[in-house]
């Protein structure tokens, strides 16, 4: 058919999320279909092509052109009815902000997603809104919140796996480690082919619960000092870095599970590589939170520099983490940050680093006293009782 007509247009916006992994011809067809819908004065089909693109550009890890791409979508949602685009978009928006650390605006989007989501009628798009609003909530810390939206998520679909995977943190957070490992158990359950026959390439719902159990297993790790799961982990790490079609959310979410796993085995040849491919995205919130709960990648960047033994730039890394969970209001990342940040002071061991490693110590204290994190309660009071000593 002609290249510039309206049922051209129309496929063209049909392309783009098939070829999500192929970012050149995916903006080439969004593009495409953006000027014919513009031509054609087509508001439908240009909500259609901005929801499509701004989803290319969060998946390739572009936040700041996916939120102006959805936020032009949602204009049009005030003169088009397209209840999936609206509700695709503001997950997307949700997420971009999320990463980008403006979580007022994510719980703003995730708030008003669950309307036009119960419109579509669609399982999964019901089932999204509850994933969106359960990460603010756990990102703010408030727990009691992110269990109701889980419950309400699970009750949709019961293996549904961000769910089950922010559920899983959200026990091992408070210590409850017996319902946590419940949880890890019945996520690998789950994994298509089992978790050790894993095939060679893995796309779509696969890469989504590769991702997230190759990050869960070794934050899991982390809080309970426990690693015996680390070959699982590396194995769907390693799986999904081997898949040449893969969108970079996928690769960062492998590598970030790859660093906390090499911070913990003090490798520090890993942990430089690991640095390396990291360091783009330092400043974020990373993996995606359709993926599993996500971590400031600058705390991530700072355990690493640790571990290779480069303790000037850990403090930075630090000090950048501090200042974007403070800014944004990631408490419980907040906390986790502090007491890291005093190990390397107490580890370098100036002057004045005592006096802030027990401020900071203090402050990570009172967050996990409150949000009631009692691994990380136990945690920072051990130290405190070193330091006073």
């Amino acid at each position: 058919m002609p290249p510039d007509s309206h049922d051209a247009g129309r496929l063209q916006a049909n392309l783009i999320l098939p070829l999500g992994a192929f970012y050149d011809k995916a903006q080439g067809a969004f593009h495409q279909a953006l000027s014919i819908a513009h031509r054609q004065q087509d508001k439908s089909l240009e909500m259609q092509s901005l929801v499509a693109g701004a989803c290319i550009d969060h998946h390739n890890c572009r936040n700041v052109q996916s939120l102006e791409w959805n936020l032009r979508a949602i204009d049009l949602a005030q003169v088009v009815d397209r209840p999936i685009d609206e509700a695709h978009a503001r997950y997307d928006l949700e997420h971009a902000s999320y990463a980008l650390g403006d979580l007022e605006e994510a719980a703003r989007q995730a708030e008003a997603m669950l309307a036009p989501a119960d419109r579509t009628r669609i399982l999964i798009w019901r089932v999204r809104a509850m994933v969106a609003n359960e990460s603010v909530s756990s990102a703010k810390g408030d727990w009691s919140s992110a269990r109701e939206f889980i419950r309400q998520g699970l009750a949709l679909s019961p293996q549904e796996s961000a769910l089950l995977s922010a559920r899983t943190l959200l026990e091992y957070q408070l210590g409850e480690f017996d319902a946590g490992e419940a949880d890890l158990e019945r996520l690998l359950d789950i994994v298509p082919g089992g978790r050790f026959n894993l095939p060679r390439e893995v796309a779509g719902i696969e890469a989504a619960n590769y991702a997230g159990l190759a990050v869960i297993i070794p934050i899991s790790a982390y809080i309970t000092g426990e690693s015996a799961k680390f070959d699982v982990a590396e194995g769907f790490a390693r799986s999904i870095l081997d898949s040449p079609n893969l969108t970079p959310d996928y690769g960062f979410a492998a590598r970030i599970g790859l660093a906390l796993m090499a911070v913990q085995q003090r490798d520090a040849t890993a942990a430089s590589e690991l640095y390396r491919a990291l360091e783009p995205i330092r400043g974020s919130m990373s993996p995606q939170s359709s993926i599993c709960p996500g971590l400031p990648v600058d705390r991530i960047l700072g355990l690493l520099s640790q571990t290779v033994g480069n303790i000037d730039q850990t403090v930075a890394h630090f000090e950048n983490a501090l200042a974007f969970c403070r800014k944004a209001g990631y408490r419980p990342e907040l906390a986790w940050t502090c007491c890291d940040y005093a190990d390397t002071l107490l580890q370098r061991d100036e002057s004045g680093d005592r006096e802030k490693a027990m401020s900071l110590l203090d402050e990570s204290l009172a967050i996990s006293s409150e949000l009631g994190m009692r691994p990380l309660m136990e945690r920072v009071l051990s130290r405190r009782e070193i330091l006073k000593a």
